[in-house]
């Protein structure tokens, strides 16, 4: 690198320098992070959403006591192993990754979820029920119920009466990584999906809850099992989703908190919370 730090910025910034953070990024030469890619991107030498978003977890998982989105010499330098953390550093990566073995944070949202499977609006089709009363909005509130379960699992990425009412401003905020909330690739139980139906006109409509199927069997085997009955086994691309005000026949808006089967053909976007 030159120097120069990098961020990002309207135009993109773009040079060898940002080549080299990226190369850093994906493949770092530590040998206590062997494997890891924070990229998840190709290398091109643009410093884009990926690699802003990237910039932030490695130095999280580095151990930077306040990670942020702005890469210098030395973060290439400690992904390198040319330049070894600071005992803080040390001591911070040592406790997230001790949190990382205990019950993840996903999990938790998915639990909350669970427990309110069958919660409806009371009268139907008004948008009362306990999640839009919580967030303080009347409306419709199949984010606000992410944000709940969010809330109530401790994740910092959520926020009562601020984060979030809104589909699209979820999407908006986890494009440019902000509140620790991020788009990805690889979904895990607990990220949130967000969906466009047809007409598939690139506004996503709706969200749910994303949990892997061996993990809904170890939660709640007979929440898996009342599914299954209901939806069949899963089939190519699809997945199980929990989400509030939904119902057969009323995907954005049935009014009731259910498991859904889905499928990735429907989906806009995956995000996934931290903090």
């Amino acid at each position: 690198m030159a120097g120069r730090p990098l961020f990002l910025t309207t135009p993109l910034m773009r040079g060898e320098d940002v080549r080299a953070l990226q190369q850093a990024l994906q493949s770092p030469q530590r040998p206590d992070f062997a494997g890891a890619d924070f990229l998840q991107s190709v290398v091109d030498g643009v410093f884009g959403e990926h690699t802003h978003r990237a910039v932030y977890r490695g130095k999280y998982w580095l151990g930077y006591t306040k990670p942020d989105h702005r890469a210098r010499d030395s973060l290439v330098a400690y992904l390198d192993g040319t330049r070894e953390p600071t005992p803080t550093m040390a001591e911070n990566r040592r406790k997230r990754l001790g949190a990382l073995k205990k019950q993840p944070r996903g999990v938790k949202k998915v639990r909350e979820a669970i427990k309110h499977l069958g919660v409806a609006e009371d009268p139907p089709g008004t948008n009362k029920v306990l999640f839009s009363a919580w967030y303080g909005f009347v409306g419709p509130w199949c984010a606000m119920f992410i944000a709940y379960c969010g809330c109530e699992a401790g994740i910092k990425a959520y926020a009562r009466r601020r984060r979030w009412a809104y589909v699209p401003a979820m999407v908006e905020d986890a494009r440019f990584g902000r509140f620790h909330y991020a788009l990805t690739h690889e979904l895990v139980t607990g990220d949130d999906v967000a969906f466009d139906w047809p007409p598939n006109d690139g506004v996503a409509d709706h969200i749910g809850i994303y949990v892997s199927e061996p993990d809904l069997e170890k939660i709640s085997p007979t929440t898996l099992n009342a599914a299954r009955q209901q939806f069949g086994p899963l089939g190519p691309g699809d997945f199980w989703s929990i989400e509030g005000n939904t119902a057969v026949g009323a995907d954005s808006s049935g009014g009731c908190v259910l498991i859904r089967k889905r499928n990735r053909r429907s989906t806009y976007a995956y995000m996934h919370p931290g903090g």
